[in-house]
């Protein structure tokens, strides 16, 4: 018959021995993923190099500070201005087909690009000048589009005007 355990013998492991296979264990996992260590100090290093480290490093440390600043401008009635005026132009622009709003800017960055150039010939124009533009077509077409606009934009403010009297 078999004999009753009436003792456990415990193998004793002591802080040595958990150390070192910690270790090993650690040493394992670095040298399968040896190329992505590599480049993580890399790119560490990197980041110390151009001084970016360091000032994430500042930020780090200074982040309740830098919230606190960042949270006080964001109250400012200004920003909260700004940020009203932000949220109409994006409504403003998510109301118009991508086409048009591409055409627009197209040709204002045209129109700035003549701009420019006409002011750098510092020729000043007289009425005769401007009575023979009446006469060239791309004027005739941006006339067209302003008034067009203008007349959109008269109607939308007696719609306003009514509907606050």
């Amino acid at each position: 018959m078999a004999e009753a355990i009436t003792q456990i013998k415990l193998n004793p492991v002591n802080s040595q021995q958990v150390n070192n296979q910690r270790i090993d264990d650690l040493l394992q996992f670095l040298l399968a993923h040896e190329d992505a260590f590599r480049q993580i100090v890399e790119i560490i290093g990197e980041l110390s190099n151009s001084g970016i480290l360091t000032m994430l490093w500042s930020g780090m440390k200074a982040k309740d500070k830098i919230f606190e600043i960042a949270l006080t401008q964001m109250k400012a009635p200004e920003m909260t201005t700004a940020i009203q005026n932000s949220m109409r132009v994006a409504s403003l622009l998510s109301h118009l087909e991508e086409s048009d709003v591409q055409i627009l800017v197209s040709a204002l960055r045209s129109g700035i690009e003549e701009g420019v150039k006409e002011t750098a010939k510092e020729k000043s124009q007289s009425v005769f000048d401007f009575f023979a533009l009446a006469r060239d077509p791309d004027i005739r077409r941006a006339v067209a589009f302003f008034s067009g606009m203008l007349k959109g934009v008269g109607k939308e403010l007696t719609l306003s005007n009514s509907e606050t009297s």
